[in-house]
């Protein structure tokens, strides 16, 4: 990053936080150097005159009297590690204090504004091996949910995710229906997309795969609209009730931070299924909460598919036949 300060050039150096750890100038020499306690503290820092930049920890402005972090929704207090206000959204993170930062872990979360996490990435926006070796490690919603056998005719795909990409387990991207194509239908292995495309046939896509449904022109509704079919993908973080198997479509699936199921249809979201789970969100939070497993109870993937196109229909001014 490149920032022009009283007619001099400034180079600023990050790390994999978006921390200004160097500042150079026009020439390469060093004019700061800085390095954090995790938490955003200042630990070391050198410079060789009397300038230096206030944007340190996450590139956030230090305010040199209160020693606080501004990040625009509250600030952080570096010392205490901690927010100094509640968390805005802090009915999406039950069970985690609405002062803490990062849930305990600053060294590979960022919150870019002082509202919700984000696991970093690095400078190509992939996420790292050692991310993804953790994340394996730790989440037992692979892709391997497609052998759900109550539904062998309803494509899981069980994967890392963010609004715009799904990262399947050998770390390839999916940001559109070609990218799906690309790999579903050239994988190696049978699964029910490649079946059904061979015999023409529609799929029903469900997405386990965190915020892969959130916002507009989303992953799920761009691959509804790509592949003309009916994709169910959630708004926010998911997680299996029960992490010891695979087999974790029949113990549940339910939102860690609240949350719904956006049903897409042909590029269009048609319905929203309240995914809060009523052991962990109460009140107004948990109630009509549905299960996946339950949303699905007796029905077919061509049912699903009659059902949203009559609605889409509809939804268009169109009888049908």
């Amino acid at each position: 990053m490149m920032r022009k300060m009283q007619g001099d050039i400034r180079l600023y150096h990050v790390d994999h936080l978006g921390s200004t750890s160097l500042v150079t100038d026009i020439d390469g020499e060093i004019t700061q150097h800085v390095a954090y306690i995790p938490y955003g503290e200042i630990f070391v820092e050198q410079r060789n005159g009397s300038w230096n930049t206030p944007y340190l920890f996450n590139a956030k402005e230090l305010d040199e009297e209160t020693g606080l972090y501004y990040y625009g929704a509250r600030y952080l207090d570096p010392t205490h590690a901690a927010w100094l206000s509640v968390d805005p959204l802090f009915e999406k993170y039950v069970g985690m204090t609405p002062y803490g930062y990062c849930a305990g872990n600053p060294v590979k979360l960022v919150d870019v504004d002082g509202e919700e996490i984000y696991l970093s990435f690095d400078r190509s926006n992939k996420l790292r091996d050692s991310d993804f070796e953790t994340w394996k490690h730790n989440n037992a919603l692979h892709w391997k949910l497609g052998e759900s056998p109550d539904h062998e005719d309803i494509f899981f795909i069980g994967a890392h995710g963010k609004p715009k990409c799904i990262y399947m387990e050998d770390k390839t991207e999916i940001k559109s229906g070609y990218d799906f194509d690309l790999y579903f239908l050239n994988t190696p292995e049978d699964n029910l997309y490649s079946k059904n495309h061979a015999k023409n046939k529609q799929t029903v896509i469900v997405l386990v795969a965190c915020r892969t449904g959130k916002g507009d022109n989303s992953i799920g509704q761009q691959l509804s609209l790509d592949l003309g079919t009916l994709v169910i993908a959630p708004s926010e973080y998911v997680q299996a009730i029960s992490s010891s198997n695979f087999q974790v479509y029949d113990d549940g699936i339910f939102f860690n931070t609240g949350g719904y199921w956006n049903v897409f249809y042909k590029g269009e979201l048609m319905e929203q299924i309240n995914g809060y789970d009523s052991r962990w969100f109460f009140g107004k939070f948990g109630q009509n909460a549905v299960q996946l497993k339950d949303f699905f109870e007796g029905k077919t993937a061509e049912g699903l598919l009659n059902q949203y196109e009559l609605l889409y229909q509809r939804k268009h001014g169109k009888d049908l036949e």
